[in-house]
């Protein structure tokens, strides 16, 4: 499968379009998804299976004879179904021509629904599926007025579609349960706004839950209600363009459990639009999200905005070389827009995500609505929660520890990134805390702080009685030779001012260690509040017999070397 590769970026820095370490040999597979990449989305001719028999329609039915192209000869229109497969090996080639369903008011009503257990190689393909005139609802699960719905399938295709429909609790696209589906070149227009149970939720795409090994590409999807593409385990999600106009709490662009979502195009608006929303075991690259919530919501009144929402379960997860664009302000209508480009948080300890190489930006228009670019926000207790080489660019907060969400505990890591300060409202903090009885922690270091963003431009809220500490710091490079050579086996020991040992290795084959050494804390943990300094540090070096030490003073990168 090939993937579209987007080189170019006006963006970010060398530095920041290299690949992750762990994705270094790689590195060339991955750029900045941006506004502009082609990403080709929306309903196209697909080439069609051969099958042993042809059969022609002219009516809606039942196709019961496997191994067949059934292939339709004219517009058609249905008071209810209008297609039913009852058996595998099946395509249903719409020939160019439009299918109409639900034309009168009945309890259920499918496009085409794919009945039974077990059915395998269905192909749905080149034609258009409309909702017709009359009523029709699905359940709370979305199911019940499908243009598409199968219940069971393995190798299940839908190509070349133009589906519209607009049924309450009505999913477009629906694959109830099965395996290795291929939804692709398809347009949906969701006319619909009732969704009755946002915890279920209904979707333009819908082949997750019970559904695994799903790929998912080059649709394109407008005015989803709810839910974009909601993909299931082994996914791959690419190439689509989904635009989301959120009615309900938890609106999402794509979701997917595991697997991969690179190179899509989201924009979100309305009640409480999130751009992506990753599983476990995932690789989010090259997408591009721009959202603002611009719709009051009956649950929870202004609900915000999110380029990415990673909360309580999620492991396992590397998010790169993507856009995140989050709008805020105080809007015309009276809507005060606010958001969260990355709202995110770990509760496990032994929970892993990696973010880096991705352009983050959170503004607002009026000065004071709540734009916050990473916000580490819930419930957070992992210090593998790291965020490396990104550009973070803000004019409220750079970096959100805490909010009425949730705590930043475990002091999530910030290394190497590009915190930028847009316009001069006076409320901007680049670090700060929005609710004081929650701990806000994390480690910062070797990070550029520009434009007017700054390590001293923080707050938060030491007076409160939640623990509030962060740690800045930079890196320590010490290289051991012996008789001119690199000295492998030496151990490395770095102290700080009080003595207490901060780093404790032994060098590689190179004779060096790369050491993340806390030049000073800001604390409300020691009294007064405010800068503990840690530096100047001790660095000693043995090997058997041979020992040396020297102190530095750790307040930028530095370099060291020593001669045993």
């Amino acid at each position: 499968m090939k993937k579209r590769l987007f080189k170019n970026s006006t963006f970010l820095s060398a530095a920041l379009i290299l690949a992750s370490l762990a994705s270094q040999a790689r590195a060339e597979e991955f750029a900045l998804g941006s506004r502009e990449m082609q990403v080709e989305a929306g309903a196209s001719h697909v080439k069609v299976k051969q099958r042993a028999r042809v059969v022609h329609l002219s009516a809606p039915g039942e196709l019961s004879q496997p191994d067949t192209e059934y292939v339709l000869g004219s517009d058609i229109a249905a008071d209810g179904t209008a297609f039913i497969i009852k058996a595998s090996n099946v395509t249903l080639n719409l020939n160019g021509h439009e299918v109409v369903y639900s034309n009168a008011d009945s309890a259920a009503a499918y496009g085409v629904q794919v009945e039974g257990y077990q059915r395998k190689d269905i192909s749905i393909v080149n034609g258009r599926i409309t909702q017709g005139k009359g009523k029709c609802s699905g359940n709370q699960h979305g199911i019940g007025c499908n243009p598409v719905y199968s219940y069971e399938t393995t190798g299940l295709e839908a190509g070349g579609l133009e589906i519209a429909y607009s049924a309450a609790d009505t999913t477009g696209i629906l694959l109830h349960w099965g395996k290795d589906a291929r939804i692709h070149h398809n347009t949906i227009e969701d006319r619909g706004s009732a969704v009755t149970n946002r915890h279920q939720g209904v979707s333009a795409v819908q082949a997750g839950g019970r559904f695994t090994g799903v790929v998912v590409e080059h649709n394109l999807i407008r005015g989803a209600r709810h839910r974009g593409i909601s993909a299931g385990a082994s996914s791959e999600v690419f190439s689509n363009e989904v635009h989301i106009d959120s009615v309900a709490t938890n609106s999402t662009g794509i979701t997917g459990r595991s697997g991969s979502v690179h190179h899509n195009k989201v924009f979100g608006k309305g009640v409480h639009p999130i751009g992506i929303w990753p599983g476990d075991d995932i690789k989010v690259f090259s997408n591009y999200v721009e959202v603002e919530n611009t719709r009051h919501g009956g649950e929870y009144g202004d609900t915000g905005a999110a380029g990415l929402r990673m909360t309580w379960g999620n492991n396992r997860v590397e998010v790169m070389h993507n856009t995140f664009i989050v709008h805020a302000g105080l809007r015309q209508d009276g809507v005060r827009s606010w958001g969260r480009a990355l709202w995110v948080g770990l509760p496990g300890k032994e929970q892993e995500a990696y973010f880096h190489d991705n352009l983050i930006i959170a503004n607002n228009s009026d000065g004071e609505s709540k734009a916050a670019g990473i916000a580490v926000v819930c419930l957070n207790e992992s210090p593998r929660l790291v965020f490396s080489r990104n550009r973070v660019v803000s004019n409220w907060a750079n970096v959100l520890l805490a909010d009425t969400y949730g705590h930043a505990g475990g002091y999530a890591r910030f290394i190497e990134n590009e915190f930028v300060r847009q316009d001069s409202h006076g409320s901007y903090k680049t670090i700060r805390s929005q609710y004081s009885p929650h701990q806000s922690t994390g480690v910062f270091i070797s990070n550029k702080f520009l434009n007017g963003a700054s390590i001293d431009s923080i707050d938060l809220e030491f007076p409160g009685p939640g623990k509030k500490e962060v740690a800045f710091g930079w890196r320590l490079d010490v290289a051991v030779t012996e008789n001119g050579k690199p000295l492998s086996g030496a151990d490395i020991e770095i102290l700080d001012r009080t003595g207490a040992v901060v780093y404790k290795r032994s060098t590689g084959p190179e004779g060096t260690v790369s050491a993340e050494i806390v030049e000073y804390l800001m604390t409300n943990q020691a009294r007064p509040w405010g800068r503990s300094a840690k530096t100047p540090h001790k660095v000693i070096v043995s090997k058997g017999a041979k020992s040396a030490s020297r102190t530095v003073n750790v307040n930028g990168n530095k370099s060291m070397e020593f001669k045993l």
